[in-house]
């Protein structure tokens, strides 16, 4: 029985960073202290056990929590992940920050020539054929 939940133990691949990787620990050992105050079958030490756990437990989720806060994205990605991100961010340093809007374009309006700006409008198109032009009744 024990060979295999080592043998399951040992093929999990743990993902998603230290968050992860810390919950999954707590879990552990909060079935092992389960076990072993169930095998020994004295409820004092199995007390003492459960408060430690809680006290431990308390103490490693606030840590967690805080060194989350300070560093979300360490505490969620794993090595390689992380480091490409890290190599991203030295690659972009010292190069000003993208615009989210699209670059504006400042110029001048074309010149007008003048021959064009002084002559008067042309005189509107009119109908082919002398029907379409002549006033309806």
């Amino acid at each position: 029985m024990f060979e295999k939940l080592f043998h399951s133990l040992t093929t999990l691949r743990l993902t998603g960073g230290i968050f992860t990787k810390t919950i999954y620990l707590l879990i552990v050992l909060s079935i092992c202290v389960t076990v072993i105050s169930v095998v020994l079958k004295l409820w004092w030490l199995s007390l003492v056990l459960m408060l430690l756990l809680f006290g431990l437990i308390f103490y490693a989720m606030r840590r967690l929590f805080d060194f989350t806060d300070r560093y979300p994205l360490a505490a969620i990605m794993e090595g390689p992940e992380l480091l490409r991100l890290e190599e991203m961010r030295q690659g972009k340093k010292g190069q000003e920050n993208l615009s989210l809007s699209p670059p504006t374009i400042e110029h001048e309006a074309p010149p007008i020539p003048d021959t064009e700006a002084g002559a008067p409008d042309p005189p509107p198109q009119l109908g082919i054929g002398a029907d379409q032009n002549a006033p309806r009744k």
